[in-house]
């Protein structure tokens, strides 16, 4: 009898241990199971992502994503005034600020005038004093500039304008290129004495 019992112990134990790992492989199945449908659902995910992504990234050969901003051929920016170191530093901080704004531009100086200024007395012609002053000008010029920087280098120019110079912006003339080149007395004698002869033979 009590072998009988053991022996029952014995199969009871076993058919115990075979439920527990039958139980234990279905629970694994279904883990591996439920692991692969998430990773294949995550990987669908990303494909219908990235083909939705895809769907809208491709674009025209011929269109142009930067619109075209309008540029101004060549504006000469005129800086004149009496006091000569103010003047120099002041257009090397114009040239210096349109550099770093990735502008074509250039400077140039321009020939000094010689002013002679004489005070009257009031009300007559009896001149008391006189003096003698020099109008110095320098022109940075600006080729290719976009409308779209144009304001801002303004106001950078007229917030650190200093005083006694005068700042000027305008198109370029031939008159300003002609100031460039030095005159040629000579061809313009010739000149002259060609067209006083001309005039004699119209008489």
């Amino acid at each position: 009898m009590y072998f009988r019992i053991h022996s029952y112990l014995d199969t009871f134990c076993v058919c115990s241990v075979q439920f527990e790992m039958e139980k234990f492989s279905s629970m694994l199945k279904f883990a591996v199971s439920y692991s692969r449908l998430r990773s294949l659902k995550t990987l669908q995910k990303r494909c219908i992502s990235s083909s939705y992504k895809l769907q809208y990234k491709w674009e025209p050969d011929d269109l142009k994503l930067e619109p075209d901003v309008p540029e101004y051929e060549t504006l000469n920016i005129k800086i004149q005034g009496y006091d000569f170191p103010v003047l120099e530093s002041f257009s090397k901080y114009v040239y210096r600020v349109a550099s770093n704004m990735d502008i074509d531009c250039s400077r140039y100086p321009v020939p000094a005038k010689k002013l002679d200024i004489n005070s009257l007395q009031f009300q007559s012609k009896v001149v008391t004093d006189s003096f003698k002053l020099n109008y110095y000008e320098r022109v940075v010029q600006l080729q290719n500039l976009p409308s779209t920087k144009l304001q801002i280098l303004l106001e950078m120019i007229c917030g650190n304008t200093p005083e006694g110079v005068n700042v000027t912006l305008k198109e370029n003339t031939l008159e300003d290129e002609e100031m460039l080149y030095i005159p040629d007395h000579q061809k313009r004698k010739i000149e002259q004495m060609i067209e006083d002869l001309e005039l004699r033979r119209a008489k």
